[in-house]
């Protein structure tokens, strides 16, 4: 099984941010320099995160810090399964918010900011980011000078995301993903966390001892080992008939059935083996499959009922009678048929 998983998603809501880069200051051009920023991030949803983010600016020419800034921000996410798949590896967004930001050691006030960027996966938890972004200043004084300081940066970072996997059912599938969340233990499970029956026999596979063959749970999975259980000698239940080469139920099986689903449905702890027939006419191997096909019919009916498929075992016993000759039609009628025999 692949699990497919983000660096920051529903099951890793948090992630820290580390980058640097450049900036250029609009109202002044030769007032550029080197960008800082860490930032916190918080999922909110597919389409969006909140970030905390304080960043820094210092010039090129060795002068010393020029700005601090610290802005709240929100980022919309393309990758949010209605414009991009969320598991796509590259992962673009914009991202915009307001702060309050220090220039030049003295003036403060509050300002906002807006870009686009780009998360690549790297591994699970781990991405890379670039980001190009506007900066909105305050109002400053340089030598003398009134100025609005506005500035444009493009940074490069990692983004590393943490917090709890919540999988309730340790299954391997976080529950946010889990189709299934109530898997038994031991039992294997598909990419959507639901468990993996490969002879629906109603034993998932990884507690089912004999997975490639149908069997039942009282047998951990194997077929009916008829010395180990006992039988319920004084519940009769009724046989049902096919016409010829026929696994159709009638009418008259299916009222039949649904006097073995009463007694199913009212007795928790009661199990059912059907035993399939056909009549000796034509090729033995071929008359083994019909008399599955007609057991199998039954354990359909019963199990659209609500009959629990781990409580139902069949076999298929093929042709009755043969080695007897001449047959009647009433004893070939009798040969095609699905018998019950119950226990627990």
């Amino acid at each position: 099984m692949t699990t497919i998983v983000m660096a920051q998603n529903a099951d890793k809501k948090w992630a820290v941010g580390l980058g640097g880069g450049y900036y250029q200051n609009l109202s002044v051009k030769s007032a550029n320099g080197l960008a800082g920023e860490i930032y916190f991030s918080r999922y909110l949803s597919p389409s969006f995160d909140i970030r905390l983010k304080p960043s820094f600016g210092f010039f090129l020419d060795g002068g010393g810090s020029d700005h601090a800034n610290i802005l709240l921000e929100a980022r919309y996410k393309f990758y949010n399964g209605k414009i991009l798949p969320v598991d796509t590896k590259i992962q673009p967004y914009l991202f915009a918010g307001s702060g309050y930001l220090s220039d030049n050691g003295g003036p403060a006030g509050l300002n906002f900011d807006a870009g686009l960027g780009a998360k690549c996966l790297i591994k699970p938890n781990f991405a890379i980011y670039a980001e190009a972004g506007y900066v909105n200043g305050v109002k400053t004084v340089v030598r003398g000078d009134d100025r609005h300081d506005d500035f444009v940066k493009a940074i490069v970072g990692i983004e590393i995301a943490f917090g709890p996997r919540k999988d309730a059912d340790k299954d391997g599938v976080v529950d946010s993903k889990d189709l299934c969340p109530n898997t038994p233990k031991g039992a294997k499970v598909d990419k959507n966390g639901c468990p993996i029956d490969s002879d629906n026999d109603g034993v998932y596979d990884g507690i089912d001892l004999c997975p490639n063959e149908k069997g039942i749970l009282a047998n951990n999975g194997c077929p009916l080992d008829e010395k180990k259980v006992t039988w319920l000698k004084n519940v009769k239940v009724k046989s049902i008939f096919f016409e010829t080469s026929s696994s159709d139920l009638s009418t008259e099986s299916t009222t039949r059935l649904d006097e073995l689903v009463k007694i199913m449905l009212d007795n928790p702890s009661y199990h059912v083996n059907a035993y399939g027939f056909a009549d000796p006419r034509g090729d033995a191997e071929a008359n083994r499959q019909l008399s599955a096909r007609r057991a199998n019919a039954a354990v359909q009916y019963l199990i659209s009922k609500r009959v629990s498929p781990s409580k139902i075992s069949t076999q298929a016993l093929g042709e009755e009678h043969s080695n007897t000759a001449n047959l009647s039609e009433e004893e070939l009628q009798n040969s095609r048929r699905v018998d019950f025999n119950l226990y627990k």
